[in-house]
């Protein structure tokens, strides 16, 4: 395998609506030309799309040197933020861990600010009882609902137990660097900022501060990260590349027929790499009673229970399969006796003949075949995905950077405040 992100396509092509797939075919480079010169709607949200090639090592050093500073007095991390301020990096620490003969520290993340349950945090201060705690509150507004409620339990939670001086020391604050009533509280009470990059929306931010601070937090060379991206935006930069091929799969199947993409996994350690994408794909497609619902599978977990209506249910699905295409030495040799094979062997048999027996049944089946579980092939992932979905919103009609539907159900909950 010589790509980073190689696209199998064969077993989808046959479910495609002809008409519509060469009208698109024919679309994409005026497209991907129009989406580069920043001519298309939500083209004040691009900031990501060269920003591996723009990001400046210095910085990318401040914010590792930031991380190692606050990880010398802390056993515990709390990471506050939801959405695109929480999924792109715990995707990636859940990655890298996975694949790590051993960690090189102790440090403990914990997550808040992702639900509203009072059982959630009576449990979280539980467990930090007795522990030194650092934390980092991640919201571009300072207004989010979840993350405002995680941050002012958590700040009352360390102020009872820490000096002010103390909490300058011990809290990061990652906001618009401009505006807002956080970046106002961070000011005032002395924390150290990080920024929201003001043209790049919470679920495209991964590769910002917005993500790399709580990976280098916890020990990931985020720089490997970002020079895979870096490879990925050169090579994605002509109309012709897999991203849009993958786009145009998505946006060409009949849309009456169907209407879910789900993504399969055999490696739990791409579980949290599936939420994000649910988030990227699902918050940027889904308008005017458009998009495809995007969900996860775990297999061979789900094979055991979602598994009977992938093979015999309604063929409303398109199964993507995400697959790992060599793993670390330390992986590759583990042995079933059972079974007289290598485990790494028995979970390729089983994704292939799951993908064989789902397209006999009637799905359309993608592969993306990840070379390897490194960093840089992980952040090469981040960039193909993020512009294949511009790729596909643009296509499908619908601007890709928007979410005017998430802000409906906040409207409800003021109004019952």
């Amino acid at each position: 395998m010589t790509d980073w992100i190689r696209l199998d396509s064969t077993l989808a092509l046959p479910h495609v609506d002809p008409k519509q797939f060469f009208a698109n075919e024919k679309r994409i480079p005026k497209l991907h030309q129009a989406l580069h010169q920043k001519t298309l709607p939500g083209n004040e949200f691009l900031g990501w799309l060269e920003l591996p090639e723009k990001t400046d090592p210095a910085k990318v050093q401040g914010i590792v040197d930031l991380a190692d500073d606050l990880r010398s007095c802390s056993e515990c991390f709390l990471h506050l933020g939801i959405g695109g301020s929480y999924l792109g990096s715990r995707s990636a620490i859940e990655f890298y861990q996975a694949f790590q003969p051993k960690t090189a520290h102790t440090l403990t993340i914990h997550y808040a600010g992702i639900d509203l349950s009072p059982a959630s945090y009576y449990r979280l201060f539980q467990s930090l009882e007795d522990r030194e705690i650092c934390l980092n509150v991640i919201s571009k507004s300072g207004s989010t609902l979840e993350t405002s409620v995680a941050f002012q339990l958590c700040l009352d939670y360390m102020k009872k137990r820490y000096s002010a001086k103390e909490l300058k020391k011990r809290i990061v604050v990652t906001t618009d660097p401009e505006r807002g009533a956080l970046l106002h509280l961070a000011k005032e009470a002395g924390y150290r900022t990080l920024p929201v990059n003001p043209d790049i929306g919470g679920r495209y931010s991964v590769l910002t501060a917005v993500g790399l601070f709580p990976m280098a937090m916890m020990g990931l060379p985020v720089q490997t990260l970002l020079d895979g991206a870096r490879l990925a935006q050169e090579n994605l930069l002509k109309p012709s590349n897999p991203a849009n091929a993958y786009a145009l799969i998505q946006q060409s199947l009949p849309s009456h027929k169907i209407m879910i993409e789900a993504l399969a996994s055999f490696e739990p350690a791409l579980d949290y790499f599936t939420e994000w994408w649910k988030q990227l794909f699902g918050e940027s497609l889904g308008k005017e009673g458009k998009g495809l619902f995007p969900a996860g599978i775990h297999y061979s977990t789900d094979l055991h229970s979602l598994g009977q209506y992938l093979q015999e249910g309604r063929r409303t699905i398109l199964e993507t399969f995400l697959t790992i295409d060599s793993l670390p030495k330390h992986l590759s040799q583990l042995s079933q006796p059972v079974t007289n094979t290598t485990l790494t062997k028995l979970n390729e048999q089983a994704w292939k003949a799951t993908m064989a027996a789902h397209s006999d049944g009637g799905l359309p089946c993608l592969s993306l075949q990840m070379r390897d579980t490194t960093l840089f092939t992980l952040g090469y992932l981040y960039y193909f995905m993020m512009k294949a979905c511009a790729m596909s919103g643009y296509l499908l009609g619908v601007n890709p950077f928007n979410q005017p539907g998430v802000e409906k159900y906040k409207s409800y909950m003021r109004n019952q405040q």
